[in-house]
């Protein structure tokens, strides 16, 4: 589709359903079980804890032209086990300086059964 039509550069939309016990061998797809491991894996092990875990993950990115990026994600991991809940919400703006040095401005937002957090970033990343 062309971007008129979408209103975004990049439009990732994932639906995951991952059984209990389900081993992800040498890897972790999803970056995000880091801060999460408890709640998802068994630390360290990458097996799935909780039985049938539903993964939703939306994410938009807009190029605006080389210099400005605009990225939204929306996250959701349910587990039938506990009913276990997993929300976030994350927003930023990038700046390419350079095709090799650039420099985010962020914000996170986590909702987690009875825990919530928030976070404003600011990254600059540099490539060689």
């Amino acid at each position: 589709m062309k971007q008129d039509a979408l209103k975004f550069t990049d439009l990732w939309l994932e639906y995951a359903q991952i059984d209990q016990g389900f081993y992800f061998a040498n890897a972790d797809p999803y970056a995000w079980t880091l801060s999460i491991s408890p709640f998802l894996y068994e630390t360290g092990l990458g097996y799935m804890t909780y039985l049938d875990t539903t993964v939703l993950n939306v994410v938009a990115r807009q190029k605006w032209n080389d210099q400005w990026w605009t990225y939204v994600r929306y996250l959701d991991v349910d587990t039938d086990d506990d009913d276990s809940t997993y929300q976030d919400y994350t927003a930023s703006v990038r700046y390419n300086y350079t095709p090799n040095l650039w420099f985010e401005l962020g914000f996170d937002q986590l909702e987690a059964d009875d825990y919530s957090d928030n976070m404003i970033w600011f990254r600059t990343t540099v490539n060689f």
